[in-house]
């Protein structure tokens, strides 16, 4: 089991998170048709069929026992302590994305990217990676996978399903906010990036906004990137869900003309063309000896009238 606590507003109500892992569907005896919630004190006892639950509670501590039932009766109980005043803030993972080699290996990858250094990671801690059928919500299974490491191997997939994928930061049973992702075996991750688009362009600058949207079309990326070139200027930027959808290239040269690429792997979706604004030449003026006879003749004809 974990858990999660967010502040909801200023009445000191707080949302708890309660995430746990289903019994090892080979070690059970018997399909599980559910799970007993307690959690004391204040708190009715609760039947629900995920092995997720949210709930409103007040500042305070907080006991709380989950076990799985079936026709057969109750399961052994996961117990779990709460004080909702000292809370450790986890960052959450950051970069997710998965990938298929289908049909060679019926298997997903699933990659991130850790959050600061390894030393901002907690010692002790873990990433947890759930999964389940996006029809299917009950069938969530689990993998442990430890702190310092960026990717988990998913296997026991149906290639006709789709799976949403679901990774959290873990420590000492406080879990902290997951990068979720859908992904199935046939198309790996079910995200592409659409309507890219040049949204300012100075001497110096080009910004560009992009979308993400469910995928379309049955095509399988393992990474998408922009690309701004010129001869042998080049950038690049990977693409993430999380990140800000909008980046802007800087240190660009004026008057020039650049492409904007973006790359579904090593293969180009969208090619734009683009050109920064002219460098402003300053205007000198050259003081010929007539000029500055004529300038002369003004400046004594207004200061005599002035006079």
């Amino acid at each position: 089991m974990c858990y999660r606590v967010e502040k909801t507003g200023t009445d000191g109500s707080l949302l708890l998170h309660l995430i746990w892992m289903a019994p090892d569907p080979g070690g059970a005896k018997g399909r599980v048709l559910g799970y007993r919630v307690s959690i004391n004190p204040h708190e009715p006892v609760q039947n629900v069929t995920e092995t997720t639950l949210l709930l409103v509670v007040k500042e305070g501590n907080y006991s709380i026992t989950v076990e799985a039932f079936n026709t057969a009766g109750f399961g052994p109980a996961a117990r779990l302590q709460i004080d909702t005043q000292t809370q450790i803030p986890l960052p959450s993972l950051r970069n997710l994305w998965i990938s298929s080699d289908f049909p060679e290996d019926e298997e997903l990858l699933v990659q991130w990217t850790l959050p600061g250094t390894p030393s901002c990671v907690p010692p002790g801690s873990h990433a947890a990676v759930r999964w389940h059928s996006e029809k299917n919500l009950s069938t969530s299974r689990w993998r442990r996978v430890d702190g310092f490491t960026s990717s988990a191997v998913i296997t026991d997939v149906d290639p006709e399903e789709s799976y949403l994928v679901s990774v959290f930061p873990v420590y000492n049973q406080q879990c902290g906010p997951p990068q979720s992702l859908a992904a199935s075996l046939q198309h790996g991750a079910l995200m592409e990036v659409v309507n890219l688009t040049v949204v300012s362009v100075t001497k110096t600058t080009v910004t560009v906004m992009w979308a993400w949207q469910r995928k379309s079309a049955p095509i399988r990326v393992d990474r998408y990137r922009l690309m701004l070139r010129r001869d042998t200027d080049t950038r690049i930027l990977s693409l993430w869900l999380d990140q800000q959808h909008q980046h802007t290239f800087s240190n660009l040269t004026p008057s020039t003309e650049y492409s904007l690429l973006l790359l579904a792997d090593n293969l180009s979706r969208t090619i734009i063309l683009v050109a920064t604004h002219f460098d402003e030449v300053p205007v000198v003026v050259t003081a010929t000896p007539l000029l500055l006879l004529v300038v002369s003749v003004m400046i004594i004809s207004i200061l005599s009238r002035t006079l």
